[in-house]
């Protein structure tokens, strides 16, 4: 008998790119990218690349159903950059802060 075992996978457990997560939430890329260095939407990083399971992604849509996910997002930013953890600034974030909103 092998080490390796085939294992059915199941849609949920499937992992989707950045650009699928984007699709099934009708956003950008770029927005999906602030969810995953917000660590708002879990991630499986591979080096640079980061994939999000099906699950997780259903999960996230269920947790914030009827939310504004920019301003979850921003508040999320602006709680990490007060703790010296920021990796992502939107730019209404930067429009806010300098007073032109």
């Amino acid at each position: 008998m092998s080490e390796f075992e085939i294992v059915d996978v199941t849609e949920g457990d499937r992992l989707i790119t950045q650009k699928e997560a984007a699709a099934r939430l009708g956003t950008n890329q770029a927005f999906i990218k602030r969810l995953l260095d917000t660590n708002l939407l879990p991630c499986i990083r591979f080096g640079r690349y980061a994939r999000i399971s099906v699950y997780a992604l259903t999960e996230f849509i269920r947790e914030h159903q009827g939310d504004d996910l920019q301003r979850v997002v921003e508040d999320k930013e602006l709680r990490m950059r007060e703790k010296g953890k920021v990796y992502v600034v939107s730019p209404a974030t930067l429009r806010k802060e300098r007073g032109a909103v």
